[in-house]
């Protein structure tokens, strides 16, 4: 890929002593007392007046379900053996394309509740769950449920299937349906579950779309509206286009974020476009376009960076390539689109002689982890310290580069929580994350949905009413909240009546 030039503003002048000082100091910060949530949350969720129409093989929308007249859904067998989701007719950005109520809904307090290596104790009690709000629905519902598709017990880890088999006739017994039914119940749920905030939910129609980190479509879940899923495009669809949806709900997640949240809730390892090709958003600085001998301790890099210096990405994976999780199947390779370096993630493992890690590699998943850290705040609306932000920006873009997503995932949390931040910090750092979105990694969508609606509608303001330099941006962010969010909401009326106002001047 050829260079792509993306800079922020200097945040600091930092020695090499200062910043290991800052890297080291990092974690005195209580980040991870936050809690999280999506920034979808604020969606507002609408039902328009559609008549029913058919969706599924049976033509039912299923239970409480509309759609717009004339959608229909194929269930043609997808690559994982699962069915998939495909349209009849075209829609534009942002139709929508169902919405129905869920079938089942329990409470689920932590994330360790789902994952499917949770202990045996955890576990049992979630089973118990959902299988009490099985035997519990009509027997319509319970129809419905038992046709979703589900995994076997043989695509499980090993402690899961052994702890099924020996602890679901008492969860079985206790709830008054058969051990076999209740295995279903379990299986339906790991297979087609929706996690959102505190609450697992089964919907019987959008949980048949697959997966894509790089999605086409979204579900909009409402729980004090009866629980209802709105699923709406994302991008045009064409005829005969399958309905991807992002399980994660979490387009700041890095690629081994992502595999481990999917292979420790659904049991797959993804192979969408965003999986299988370079991983562009973990890219490092180049070895050979700045050696190691020219960046401050061996390893802080200067800023701005200079323009000759490319990027090495790690390439696709493969059967014989290493695995994210540290399962080692053979050597990795890292590509420089600058100067055409390729090394082996084996000459990558540099040792470092100061620094917060021991080598590159294990910088960079340094690095990974803070990003991973601060996530949590950026999708809250709690006051996070704006100095401690600058910190953490600091420590990210003077480590792995401003092509790594870690960086860009602190720019993001300037945006949302800085709000002492200048216009021209909150500018820069929106042009940086729009530019490497859009040239650099490629992904669907604005940078509203990195960066989150409300947050970005905040800022637009902000750098409308500052005007001067600062109204192209102010349109761009606009524009980039009109073309991401459904029109149906306030969001939406906000950014174009913005875009109508600046017209007119």
């Amino acid at each position: 890929m050829a260079a792509v030039h993306i800079s922020f503003p200097p945040l600091a002048p930092l020695t090499t002593s200062t910043h290991i000082r800052a890297l080291n100091d990092l974690r005195a910060y209580p980040v991870t007392s936050l809690a999280s949530s999506s920034s979808s949350s604020s969606f507002p969720s609408y039902v328009p007046s559609f008549s029913s129409a058919s969706v599924d093989a049976d033509g039912d929308a299923g239970l409480g379900g509309v759609c717009p007249p004339g959608l229909a859904f194929s269930m043609t067998p997808g690559g994982n053996g699962n069915v998939a989701l495909t349209t009849s007719r075209e829609f534009a950005r942002h139709d929508v394309l169902l919405i129905e109520t869920c079938a089942l809904s329990v409470q689920c307090d932590d994330f360790d509740e789902v994952a499917v290596d949770a202990q045996p104790e955890t576990l049992v009690a979630n089973w118990d769950k959902q299988v009490y709000a099985y035997a519990n629905a009509d027997e319509e519902t319970k129809q419905a449920v038992m046709n979703l598709f589900a995994l076997d017990v043989t695509q499980l880890p090993g402690t899961y299937g052994k702890a099924l088999q020996e602890h679901i006739h008492v969860v079985a017994e206790k709830n008054g349906v058969s051990p076999e039914d209740a295995t279903r119940v379990v299986l339906k749920f790991v297979a087609n579950a929706v996690y959102k905030s505190n609450k697992v939910v089964l919907p019987l129609v959008s949980s048949r779309a697959n997966h894509s980190c790089d999605a086409n479509a979204v579900r909009v879940i409402d729980f004090p509206k009866q629980g209802l899923v709105t699923l709406y495009a994302t991008e045009p669809l064409g005829e005969g286009d399958e309905v991807l949806v992002d399980y994660t709900a979490e387009v700041l997640w890095s690629r081994p974020r992502r595999i481990e949240w999917l292979r420790r809730t659904k049991c797959f390892d993804c192979t969408c476009r965003r999986c299988k090709r370079p991983d562009y958003e973990g890219a490092l600085v180049c070895p050979r376009c700045l050696p190691y001998d020219k960046r401050g301790g061996g390893f802080q890099l200067p800023h701005p960076m200079p323009p000759d210096v490319g990027c090495i990405v790690r390439d696709p994976p493969t059967s014989s390539c290493c695995h994210d999780d540290g399962e080692k199947k053979g050597e990795c390779h890292w590509t420089c689109g600058t100067c055409g370096l390729h090394i082996s993630e084996t000459d990558l493992d540099v040792a470092l002689p100061a620094g917060p890690a021991k080598s590159v590699l294990k910088l960079e998943e340094y690095a990974s982890s803070l990003a991973a850290e601060m996530d949590v705040a950026t999708g809250t609306e709690v006051n996070v310290s704006s100095a401690k932000l600058r910190h953490v920006a600091q420590a990210a873009c003077y480590t792995v580069g401003p092509h790594h997503w870690a960086s860009h995932a602190m720019a993001v949390a300037i945006i949302r929580h800085a709000s002492d931040a200048s216009i021209s910090e909150i500018a820069a750092m929106y042009k940086g994350v729009r530019t490497w979105l859009r040239q650099w990694a490629q992904l669907r969508g604005g940078a509203c949905r990195w960066i989150g609606h409300r947050a970005l509608l905040k800022a637009a303001d902000r750098m409308r009413d500052e005007g001067g330099p600062f109204l192209d941006d102010a349109r761009e962010a606009y524009t980039d909240i009109a073309n991401n969010v459904p029109p149906f909401t306030e969001l939406f009326r906000r950014a174009v009546s913005a875009l109508e106002e600046m017209q007119l001047q």
